[in-house]
């Protein structure tokens, strides 16, 4: 069983994807807008692009029962937006669509107070905890930096993406109640879910011939550092202080399918090692060795909140999921939800009475509003 779990940035995990077909991870963060506002998937642009509203940062953009959505809110949102986000609903003007995601996560905020299972800064600050746990067994650097890395902060992720994922969790599982035992018994009969493979973290320099990549090989023997030859890396370069570094643990033992001819010497590599040329594909790879990290059962204390929450969803029934989105379109029916950008009018109307999804090939997006003034 899986839970659809709505954010206001879709998702906090862009791209590495940490973790999503775990099944330690009970929350996975995806859009629940296809059930709840499908109506919002028009086939015009209308009121969209450049000729939306130009107003301050502070002003009012609508207004859900006594929540406000601001200019500066909204623009933000925005700001966060991927095309991978945005294809979800590609026909649709960006600022409508964060529009109207931003109101649906106030919904489900004030879905859950009014159920009296609100979010507590104390679930969100431990949530946010989970989220960097989970996210340091697939990448070896440290969160805060990922969120950089991802156009995102702490504040960010805990208020547009945890508070109302927490919201709708609570909502789901009301109804449920867990205890220590049963947590307990679940951790030690899946430990597999809270195992770390054994891995390593590499530099690499990739090259178009094998000659340029002996020639970077050789630089390296004698001293170089790999982060001097970028400039001959088919790679990006990585933010940070080494450009050249993979900032993703790549699984040795066994080694990654994924990883080809490089999978048996980086099992066999030590820290420090520098590989020689290795061929994949029409490219040729040096890999330098920084870390190797061994395989390790994650204790229960760093888990507990991981487990028990993969347990209430256990418990929580099949039917958990249509529930809640019956509970939230009568909850949204019966909003008072004011939107004030003339072209996005049609938005309320659309919120309170959704139409089926429609499906077809995607579109472009529409272009962003122009940024608020400051």
């Amino acid at each position: 069983m899986t839970f659809f779990s709505y954010s206001r940035t879709g998702t906090t995990r862009q791209p590495l994807k940490c973790g999503e077909t775990a099944p330690y991870l009970p929350l996975l963060l995806v859009c629940v807008l296809g059930a709840v506002i499908a109506g919002c998937h028009s086939s015009n642009n209308s009121g969209g692009g450049g000729s939306a509203f130009n107003s301050q940062q502070g002003d009012e953009v609508a207004k859900v029962n006594n929540d406000v959505i601001t200019v500066g809110e909204m623009y933000d949102f925005m700001q966060r937006l991927t095309p991978q986000q945005m294809a979800s609903s590609p026909n649709e003007p960006v600022g409508k669509f964060a529009l109207s995601n931003l109101i649906t996560t106030h919904l489900i905020e004030q879905l859950a107070a009014n159920n009296k299972v609100p979010v507590t800064d104390q679930e969100v600050d431990q949530r946010y905890k989970d989220l960097a746990l989970l996210t340091s067994w697939e990448i070896p650097i440290p969160y805060e930096q990922y969120l950089t890395m991802t156009n995102q902060t702490p504040e960010t992720i805990k208020e547009y993406a945890i508070r109302p994922q927490m919201a709708q969790f609570n909502l789901m599982t009301r109804s449920v109640q867990v205890t220590p035992q049963e947590i307990q018994a679940y951790y030690n009969a899946h430990q597999n879910l809270y195992t770390i493979q054994r891995a390593v973290e590499i530099e690499r320099v990739v090259c178009p011939t094998k000659d340029a990549a002996q020639q970077v090989y050789d630089g390296v023997s004698k001293g170089g550092s790999m982060a001097s030859f970028q400039s001959q890396n088919m790679m990006p370069p990585t933010p940070g202080s080494d450009p050249t570094l993979l900032t993703q643990w790549l699984a040795v033992d066994p080694p990654s399918p994924a990883l080809g001819p490089l999978g048996k010497p980086l099992a066999a590599a030590k820290v420090g090692d520098t590989l020689k040329p290795i061929q994949l594909g029409q490219q040729w790879w040096v890999v330098h060795v920084v870390q190797n990290r061994p395989k390790t059962v994650v204790p229960f204390d760093q888990v507990q909140n991981i487990v028990r929450m993969t347990v209430l969803q256990s418990k929580a029934g099949p039917d958990v999921m249509p529930n809640f989105v019956h509970d939230l379109q009568q909850f949204q029916q019966s909003a008072a939800i004011t939107v004030k950008p003339p072209q996005y009018q049609d938005l309320v109307q659309q919120l309170k009475n959704p139409t089926p999804p429609q499906f077809g090939a995607p579109a472009p997006a529409a272009p962003a509003p122009s940024a608020p003034k400051k």
